[in-house]
């Protein structure tokens, strides 16, 4: 073999390895490693200000995938991942969108989740937009922006001010208040100087009536102890008469019953009572027994105890 064939098969070689490298790295830094299962996972952001495809998506902190599309919407971007499997993405899973470094691009961060049921294949996860310099420099170029504005506004406001508050007329009744005020002041002044006396005496007067009150309330609290005392006592009294009526009230309640029942006997033809009224064949015995009982005693007093007696029997 000539060297210059050598040469050409040394050439093939090391070129199918840059590839191979080449190739590797590519797969690599998609996420999409040898022997690794991925899933493809979407999800639906405001914005997507500084993300790229190829993009890492990670699980804190750690890189776990890649950002596969990016989609604009109407309102908002759609974005196209590729995962490890070993993420276990739940129904409720989150998603953020954040910056990787100072000067560096995007990345995107994933909550897994902590519901019981798994996220299906063609779910979208919800995810939102944090906060960072690019975000904080956004801000701050609207405000820039609404600063000139808002200064007119200031100005506008100061000149108003300036206009109203630097006119003679304003001023002459500041002046005038003032003025006022003072004479006031000086009024109510001379008003309490010429009444000291007349204010001192009714200071004492209101002092020695409630001195006087004082007075009063200690006399006449043994009087309204004892007659609070004597109130309780006859309250005392009173429940126990209350006590006492409400036992004759039931008495009287049984007995109102009891006749009830027996005239309810009677009207209905029960009871001896009922009978002695109403049976006429019960009143014919009690009546012949009556007389056979009366012809017995007379018997005894005329004839002694050996007697024949018979009851029912005419005289």
């Amino acid at each position: 073999m000539t060297a210059s064939r050598k040469h050409e098969i040394r050439v093939g070689l090391a070129t199918v390895f840059a590839i191979v490298i080449v190739v590797g790295g590519i797969i690599w830094g998609k996420g999409a490693g040898l022997g690794v299962s991925n899933r493809v996972v979407r999800m639906n952001f405001p914005n997507a200000a500084g993300l790229d495809v190829g993009a890492p998506v990670t699980l804190n902190g750690v890189r776990k995938g890649s950002v596969t599309a990016l989609d604009a919407r109407a309102d908002g971007v759609t974005v196209t991942a590729v995962v490890e499997n070993s993420i276990p993405l739940k129904s409720d899973a989150q998603a953020f969108l954040t910056m990787q470094e100072l000067t560096g691009g995007k990345v995107i961060g994933v909550v897994p989740g902590k519901a019981d049921a798994t996220l299906p294949e063609n779910a979208v996860i919800n995810g939102e937009v944090r906060g960072d310099i690019t975000a904080l420099l956004s801000d701050l170029g609207n405000v820039t922006k609404a600063l000139p504005g808002m200064l007119a506004r200031v100005d506008s406001i100061v000149g108003i001010l300036n206009a109203v508050v630097g006119t003679p007329e304003f001023k002459g009744q500041i002046a005038s208040t003032l003025a006022n005020l003072q004479s006031g002041s000086a009024a109510a002044r001379d008003l309490v100087v010429g009444n000291r006396a007349a204010i001192d005496r009714i200071i004492g007067n209101a002092d020695h009536a409630v001195t006087d009150l004082r007075a009063i309330i200690a006399e006449t609290r043994p009087t309204l102890d004892t007659l609070l005392a004597a109130t309780t006592n006859i309250s005392g009294d009173a429940k126990v008469t209350l006590q006492k009526l409400q036992g004759t009230l039931a008495h009287a309640d049984s007995l109102v019953t009891s006749v009830g029942m027996v005239i309810n006997d009677v009207r209905n033809g029960k009871g001896a009572v009922s009978k002695l009224l109403y049976d006429e064949t019960f009143s014919n015995q009690i009546d012949s027994t009556l007389k056979a009982v009366r012809r017995l005693l007379y018997n005894i007093d005329r004839r002694g105890f050996n007697v024949n007696i018979g009851l029912g029997g005419k005289e």
